[in-house]
């Protein structure tokens, strides 16, 4: 009888363990899924849907960002996880994640324009979040949005 008992304790020890795994993505899992989201309607990566993607100092910059433009167009008018303002033609992602997990690339494309995303991801309670993104054109959205505020003032 005691064996089975220890089977039992241990099974319920590790059950929140094992269902928190699995709610639990990957860090590629996370990126696939960012791209994924642009089918049907689509996302709203710097509003809405931002602090389930992004983590909470990034959002606070998109918040300071809007704040700023007092209804206008801020320095934000782009969604960066497409380089776009419009997915409409994205195709071919390709997610790769460093053995880290702390870093990805996501490559694609809009018709013969390749596009090369670079994430820095922290790993949050809440589950994967964005700390950084890059581009060819911005290296480091962060430094630019912080910048571009500073100046703002």
């Amino acid at each position: 009888m005691r064996p089975i008992g220890l089977w039992v304790a241990a099974f319920l020890l590790l059950t929140p363990t094992i269902a928190q795994a699995a709610s639990d993505p990957t860090a590629e899992a996370f990126v696939r899924g960012l791209y994924q989201r642009y089918r049907g309607t689509g996302p709203d990566y710097l509003g809405k849907d931002a602090p389930s993607v992004f983590d909470k100092s990034l959002v606070a910059l998109f918040q300071r960002d809007r704040e700023a433009a007092k209804g206008e167009a801020g320095l934000m008018d782009w969604d960066p996880i497409c380089d776009c303002q419009d997915p409409e033609g994205l195709t071919g992602v390709q997610v790769a994640v460093r053995p880290s997990g702390d870093e990805a690339t996501a490559r694609f494309a809009f018709g013969s324009r390749a596009v090369t995303i670079e994430y820095k991801l922290v790993h949050t309670a809440a589950g994967w979040r964005i700390a950084d993104i890059g581009s060819a054109k911005i290296p480091s959205l962060r430094d630019w949005l912080t910048q571009g505020l500073q100046q703002a003032r």
